[in-house]
């Protein structure tokens, strides 16, 4: 309880004075250490009001808990330090810290309420535990604070200024304090320590700094006038913090390091910038606005962030940055700018009221989803392209292709409003561009959308009128209008068939009449619209139809050209001149009239492609006069035909002739061309014209009927296995050896299993039917039960077959759902196995006859299956011998279908009823061998089968044209008998699975092989 009162005291060359015991105070003491000289406090002591100066090599000490430094004044000047250990506080005091002085803060001290101040090179260190508690610390002139272990600022007031600086390491905390940086101050977090729920704020020079994997943790950052927070390294993060930038202020992030999840908002010139591989945005929140700006550059990402432009606000990502997965608005003037090498990768951003997103040179939007409206918009510049991203149009917001731009494979919609713009030499590339009503594609310049797909909607809008030399558009369909102005559309590149139902017509944006109408390409273009654009139509390629069966109001203005590779077709008008330039006119598409309000004139290597039926024929109606030479070609459907008399062209004035007329009629028919002045008709004797390419029916019901076959197969040979004989380890049978074969048996308990397959089938056609070629993979699974002394089970599966006939185009296609029961049982060495299945099948068939068109029909089957099978098996050294004896059954119904297609072709196919009954006989040897480190068998196996179908192999097809004329197709017949060889493997895997491969060979001794993969996996429980 003593007190050193008003004494003064001077501890000089080792001198020490000691305060112990709770009580004992410095008082009003004036106290100087030096040279070595030493104060203490300890015990609870206070230093009171004392004053205390440590010069070079003094020293200051509090120690223990409640010992404080009181209200005094303590100076520690070059040399000279103050240290807190062991619960001790700072109370209220002064402490200033000057040149080398330095004052620290160990275990768990406090600077409580103290004032400290660090200048010239002083400095305050807190360690351990030790905290600032509610003291006001500034460092100025070089002065520095540090915070190290697990120490923290706690409420601390700290100002840094005029180059004094507070450090945080070691995983020290900056608890609730308040950081102010100005004037060249800084702070700096290192070695994963963090900002804790600090205010700090960094203005005229002023700097906070986290690096080391430190962390802003939940604190506020305000940069402003200059200040500036940096985040540099990998896991140095932002953590949730909320960061102000305003009026010059920044925030950088670089190296690695993350924004985390923190709010940034950058207003009036704030700026936030990321840099680096790996540094990212994160799932952070950031608003620009008024000039704030927030820069992506060298490789860095705003990762899943979002960021809100407006009111001037901008963001900028630069070099081979990304917006990743971020969210991206920009309104009333916010603006996103993509760099040299930038991408929007999987971002989304929405732009309007004025906000813009712009992609500059070897910028791309990646797979980004971008949506403007209200006036937003985005463009594309030179050298940037739409990647594979999804842009909507609406309510005024727009997308623009600036002159070397590119839309690359983007999803473009334009709706209510919306619309898209290409100007110089902008290209949509492979995208696809939807116009709902009110949306819009302008076309200007010498941009063009060649290998782009447009679908322009009913109240959507086409517009190339602002193009200086017309323009291509690869595929081009929709019930909206398309508006040419004074220029040349090309259409059909992407060799699709498309129908455009709205007008194509002059004018548009820029005005203009004279706008004509290019087809390229292999498609059908069908015009079901009135279209009266004036420049007339080239058709250098594919057809074009001008109205379809349903719409023969359809009708174009203008002379067309058809030239070679082009054909003309339809059921509508074409209110100018035609001249058929080599190519092919072809009236209706199936039987109809097509009327020419002009003259027709058919050049010697032109054709016209008349279809006639049994009750009329196609017509070419001319209102003027009709020059006729080339080529006549008649398309007759099946039918049975009377005598009579077609009118095939008619007109005001009939010229020339036909240079050849040929046909599908049967071989000796009696048919002629009679010309009249105003006519040219077609007179037909009787004859019976039969139907062509009609064989796939029966082609495909073949397949089906295969495939039956080999599903009974395929469970009938599973049931086959070497049991009986050597299901007993080191059992005899009668007839055998001793059974020391590894055990093999495939039916031992219960298990599941699948089998996966692959088979090509070749068949030689006969009946004047073509080769097939049928290729079919598919599955089969199942699930075995041992059940009073029978291995019981049920199976399904999924097939597909594509059938193709050979020179025809014909084709087919089969996919079938099969589920089976099965069931075997060993009567002494004997097997006896059976199966009983039903399956459902999808069939479809094209018949192709080229340019003219195809039918197809579809149809579905039902299946019935069954089979029945004995086996032995034979030890044989060591190898088993296996033979087998069997009959399996299978019966097809179905397939009847009634065709469609554009001409007067299609059939009605009957129902198909079909049946096949194999006896059969097969043998296989097996090697049973054990491998290293297993202790079941592994075997390899040679196979061999005979089977030969019994039942009739006719593939007859009862078919019936139009007109009720009922022909019977025969197909190609099967070979009746089968012989196959195959191989295979079988490795077992862990103790209850086992794995198998096989191949098999149809070998071709009559008009039937095939080859077959299997591969199999058993588990057996």
């Amino acid at each position: 309880g003593s007190t050193a009162g008003e004494s003064d005291i001077t501890n000089d060359r080792g001198g020490r004075t000691t305060f112990a015991d709770a009580g004992t105070t410095a008082g009003t003491s004036d106290i100087t250490n030096e040279r070595g000289g030493r104060t203490s406090f300890r015990s609870g002591s206070t230093a009171g009001d004392s004053t205390i100066t440590n010069k070079t090599g003094g020293r200051t000490t509090f120690a223990g808990t409640d010992t404080t430094a009181g209200s005094s004044h303590i100076s520690n000047r070059t040399g000279g330090s103050t240290a807190f250990y062991w619960g001790s506080d700072a109370g209220s005091s002064h402490i200033s810290n000057v040149g080398s002085g330095s004052t620290s803060f160990n275990d768990n001290s406090s600077a409580d309420e103290a004032r400290i101040s660090n200048r010239f090179g002083g400095s305050t260190a807190f360690n351990d535990r030790s905290t600032a508690g509610d003291a006001t610390v500034n460092n100025a002139f070089g002065g520095s604070t540090t915070f190290n272990g697990r120490s923290n600022a706690g409420g601390a007031t700290i100002n840094n200024v005029l180059g004094g600086n507070t450090a945080f390491n070691d995983r020290s905390n900056a608890g609730g304090a308040t950081i102010d940086n100005v004037l060249g101050g800084s702070t700096a977090f290192n070695d994963h320590s963090s900002a804790g729920h600090a205010d700090i704020a960094n203005s005229r020079g002023g700097s906070t700094a986290f690096s080391g994997g430190s962390t802003a943790d939940e604190s506020t950052i305000f940069n402003g006038r200059g200040g500036r927070t940096t985040f540099a390294d990998a896991g140095t993060t932002a953590g949730t913090s909320t960061i102000a930038n305003k009026r010059g202020g920044s925030t950088a992030f670089s190296g690695g390091a993350t924004a985390d999840g923190a709010s940034i908002t950058n207003d009036r010139g704030g700026r936030t910038t990321f840099a680096d591989a790996g540094t990212t945005a994160g799932t952070s929140t950031i608003v620009n606005e008024r000039g704030g700006r927030t820069s992506f550059g060298r490789g860095s990402s705003a990762g899943e962030a979002s960021i809100a432009n407006s009111r001037g606000g901008s963001t900028y990502f630069g070099y081979q940055s990304s917006a990743d997965g971020a969210s991206i608005s920009n309104s009333r003037g916010g603006r996103t700018y993509f760099g040299y090498q930038a991408s929007a990768d999987g971002a989304a951003i929405s732009n309007s009221r004025g906000g813009t997103t712009a992609f500059g040179n070897g910028a791309t939007a990646g797979g980004a989803s971008i949506t403007n409206t209200r006036g937003g918009s985005t463009t594309f510049a030179k050298g940037s392209d739409a990647g594979s991203a999804t842009l909507a149009n609406s309510k005024g917001g727009s997308t623009l292709f600036a002159d070397g731009s590119m839309a690359e494979s983007a999803q473009i919609t334009n709706s209510s409003g919306g619309y898209t713009s290409l100007a110089g030499n902008a290209a949509l590339g492979a995208s696809t561009v939807t116009n709902n009503a009110g949306g819009a594609l302008l076309i200007g310049g010498q941009a063009n959308a060649a290998g782009a797909t447009v679908i322009n909607n009913a109240g959507g809008r086409v517009d190339i009128s602002r193009t200086s030399a017309g323009a291509s558009i690869g595929s081009l369909s929709g019930a909206g209008n398309v508006y040419l102005g004074g220029q040349a559309l090309t259409v059909g590149a992407l060799n699709r068939n498309e129908t455009i139902s709205g007008v194509i017509s002059d004018g548009g944006v820029a005005g203009g009449t004279g706008g004509s109408l290019v087809k390229v390409g292999t498609g059908t273009l069908i015009l079901d619209g009135v279209n009266t654009y004036t420049g007339g139509t080239a058709i250098n390629g594919g057809t074009l139809e001008v109205g379809d069966a349903s719409t023969p109001s359809a009708s174009i203005l203008g002379d067309v050209s058809v030239n070679s590779g082009g054909t003309l077709r339809g059921h509508g008008s074409v209110n100018g001149n035609v001249d058929n330039n080599g190519g092919m006119v072809w009236p209706g598409g199936s039987i109809g009239t097509l009327t020419v309000n002009g003259n027709y004139t058919q050049s010697p290597t032109g054709t016209l492609q008349i279809e006639v039926s049994p009750e009329v024929a196609s017509q070419l109606k001319v209102s003027g006069t009709a020059t006729l030479a080339g080529n006549l070609s008649l398309l007759y459907a099946p039918g049975t035909y009377s005598s009579q008399t077609y009118t095939l062209v008619s007109a005001n004035t009939v010229n020339g002739t036909f240079s050849t007329v040929a046909g599908n009629a049967p071989a000796g028919s009696k048919y002629g061309v009679l010309y009249l002045s105003s006519a040219a008709n077609l007179s037909v004797a009787p004859m019976v014209v039969a139907p062509t390419q009609a064989t796939i029916y029966g082609a495909v019901a073949s397949s089906a009927l295969r495939e039956s076959q080999r599903a009974n197969d395929a469970l009938l040979e599973r049931l086959a296995g070497p049991c009986g004989v050597v299901a007993k380890a080191g059992g005899k049978d009668a007839g055998s050896s001793a059974g020391q074969t590894p055990d093999i048996c495939a039916r031992q308990g219960n298990g599941v299993w699948i089998q996966a397959q692959g088979t090509n089938t070749q068949v030689d056609g006969n009946h004047d039917a073509p080769d097939v070629t049928d290729r079919r993979f598919g599955f089969l699974t199942g699930l075995d039960h041992q059940w009073k002394g029978w291995t019981v089970g049920v199976a399904g599966g999924y097939s597909h077959a594509d059938v193709l006939e050979s020179g025809n185009g014909s084709k087919g296609t089969l996919d079938t759902l099969r589920i089976a029961g099965y069931g075997a049982k060993n009567l002494g060495a004997f097997t006896l196995a059976g199966t009983l299945g039903y399956a459902y099948d999808f069939a479809s068939t094209t018949r192709s006859f080229g340019g003219l068109g195809s039918a197809k029909g579809s149809g579905n089957g039902q299946e019935v299956t069954a089979g029945l099978q004995g086996s032995r098996s034979w030890n044989l050294g060591s190898v088993v011998l296996t033979p087998r004896v069997g009959l399996r059954y299978a019966h097809l119904d179905g397939f009847g279908m009634d065709e469609s297609g554009p001409t007067a072709q299609n059939l009605r196919v009957s129902n198909q009823s079909l049946e096949s009954l194999q006896p059969y006989v097969g043998v296989t040897l097996d090697y049973p061998f054990v491998m290293r480190n297993s202790d079941r068998p592994a075997s390899l196996q040679l196979r061999a089968g005979y089977a030969y179908e019994t039942l009739n192999t006719g593939r007859n097809v009862s078919v019936t044209a139009a007109d009720g004329t009922g022909f019977v197709i025969p197909g190609t017949v099967d070979s009746r008998g089968m012989l196959t060889a195959g191989v295979g493997a079988k490795l077992p895997i862990g103790k209850s699975a086992s794995a198998y491969l096989r191949y098999d060979s149809v070998l071709h001794i009559d008009n039937v092989s095939a080859q077959s993969l299997q591969a199999g996996v058993e588990y057996r429980f």
